[in-house]
């Protein structure tokens, strides 16, 4: 099968990695011949060249193809008016949030689509209600993760924890984002301030993520984003002994796997890679009861009380985050474990690779 995929962004990210990981994985596994469309010398056209993917920065080719699949929305126009008499087959992965796409425009560009995929059964039911797309169009397709991930045992995250200088009674809670207001990390910090002394002496913060890139000038200096990076000075200068800034890690396996939860915290969240990441390291999370994130942690209506794989709070909500880490802080040790076994088990389950490059060929053949 011959897919020609579009990405033609300039960001670098979880959307662009994870396409890139996609295409990378339907060709090693499913033997697929692939071309990718995105910008010349952009990081997804390097990292793309690395991978042995091919790319190009013009549609030049792509009638034949046998399918054109899009991976971001503002590349749907510029596919749907190549597709104008062509005959291939159109196919759109959706990584964001399906607001109302119901005008004469939106149904011109979505006439076309044979098969709009997400992650997240939330968002697939907004695009029901949102989209002019035919519902049997519609299909929720977990993101494939390598699950080959090797927990850490015992003595390596005690090691890793004491050359951090936390403690055994400690509970440490881990952070990996852009330090951006919008990302919860502000919230986390004036809840954990908010909690009593001998409280706070049991839990260990570790923020790791560096202030919003806002553009970077011609000489190569960074200009971040001012609420971003007010927020990032001001946890510098905290000196909290129980907060730990940590910058950006290429590599942050060591803390991820050193930590006893994860905190995803951001106030719109469509689908979380990152939770998925530390489920498979038996990692229960606390997140913000908001979008997907809602079915990661716990599907009310399909599961019954006593399966959560994290917990939750309100977003934008200091009161109910601090009676999140008191939940957590009173909790028995052995259930935040359970919970964490629980998530890793459940993103085997529905994050396999094999079964979601399976149900995408079912999608291309199904027209």
């Amino acid at each position: 099968m011959r897919i020609f995929h579009v990405l033609r962004s300039t960001a670098w990210g979880g959307l662009e990695l994870y396409t890139l990981d996609f295409i990378q994985k339907q060709q090693s596994i499913l033997g697929f011949q692939n071309t990718l469309l995105c910008h010349e010398h952009s990081k997804v056209w390097l990292e793309a060249k690395k991978r042995n993917i091919k790319v190009q920065n013009t549609w030049a080719g792509f009638q034949e193809a046998d399918i054109l699949h899009i991976h971001r929305r503002k590349d749907l126009p510029a596919a749907r008016l190549r597709l104008v008499g062509r005959s291939q087959r159109f196919f759109y992965s959706l990584y964001m949030s399906a607001p109302a796409k119901k005008g004469l425009y939106h149904r011109w560009i979505y006439s076309r689509i044979e098969g709009l995929a997400s992650s997240s059964k939330w968002v697939c039911e907004n695009v029901r209600h949102n989209f002019p797309i035919p519902s049997e169009r519609i299909h929720c397709v977990r993101y494939g993760r390598d699950s080959n991930v090797s927990l850490f045992n015992v003595s390596q995250i005690e090691d890793f924890r004491r050359s951090r200088g936390v403690s055994r009674d400690e509970i440490v809670l881990c952070s990996m984002s852009r330090i951006d207001p919008e990302k919860g990390v502000g919230l986390l910090v004036d809840a954990f301030l908010k909690l009593k002394a001998h409280q706070q002496k049991k839990l260990r913060l570790w923020i790791m993520g560096d202030p919003t890139l806002q553009y970077r000038t011609k000489d190569g200096k960074d200009v971040f984003e001012p609420e971003s990076e007010r927020l990032f000075k001001l946890l510098q200068n905290l000196h909290h002994p129980q907060i730990e800034l940590i910058p950006f890690q290429s590599d942050p396996e060591n803390f991820l796997q050193s930590a006893d939860l994860f905190f995803l915290g951001s106030t719109e969240e469509t689908y979380s890679l990152a939770v998925i990441d530390a489920f498979l390291r038996a990692k229960p999370v606390l997140g913000s009861r908001s979008g997907g994130t809602i079915e990661q942690i716990f599907e009310q209506a399909t599961e019954n009380k006593g399966e959560e794989r994290g917990y939750f709070f309100e977003p934008r909500d200091e009161a109910s985050l601090i009676q999140g880490l008191q939940e957590i802080l009173e909790t028995d040790f052995r259930e935040i474990q359970s919970r964490g076994q629980r998530a890793r088990a459940w993103a085997l389950r529905e994050h396999d690779w094999k079964r979601c490059l399976e149900t995408w060929e079912k999608i291309y053949s199904s027209f």
